[in-house]
């Protein structure tokens, strides 16, 4: 829950139907991801993770509804201890016809979105609450 209140606001809503589990496995043994956007469904967020995968994971993304714009990215590996692997800029993704494609490796949690206030790619700053380097 931590990990996602950095890339939402209060009153933003899951999109039914846009949050599940990867290879349908309810386990979450591949990973899983929930979206949620903003009241006015201007901006959005996807956040992933992959705490329990074996093996890296792609993930296929299909948006519409929303502007099309870049979305800032964050991972982290919560394989490392060391704080600096944490909250780590991306670089932006634009989706192409409102797809997208990620690669993530187990053990990583990535967080995307079209929100500009927290999100760093668009102020140069970590988000609020994200551990200092």
């Amino acid at each position: 829950m931590a990990h996602t209140a950095q890339f939402t606001e209060p009153g933003w809503l899951y999109i039914d139907g846009a949050s599940g589990f990867f290879n349908q496995d309810a386990t979450g043994a591949h990973g899983s991801f929930v979206t949620l956007k903003s009241p006015e469904s201007k901006d959005y967020s996807v956040i992933i993770e992959t705490v329990q995968a074996k093996a890296p994971q792609t993930i296929g993304f299909s948006f519409t509804g929303f502007p099309k714009a870049a979305l800032h990215l964050w991972a982290s590996d919560f394989t490392s201890s060391n704080s600096s692997d944490w909250f780590v800029k991306q670089p932006d993704i634009v989706p192409a016809e409102g797809q997208f494609s990620l690669a993530i490796e187990p053990g990583e949690s990535a967080w995307g979105g079209r929100m500009a206030r927290t999100v760093a790619g668009v102020s140069g700053r970590l988000p609020d609450g994200a551990p200092s380097r």
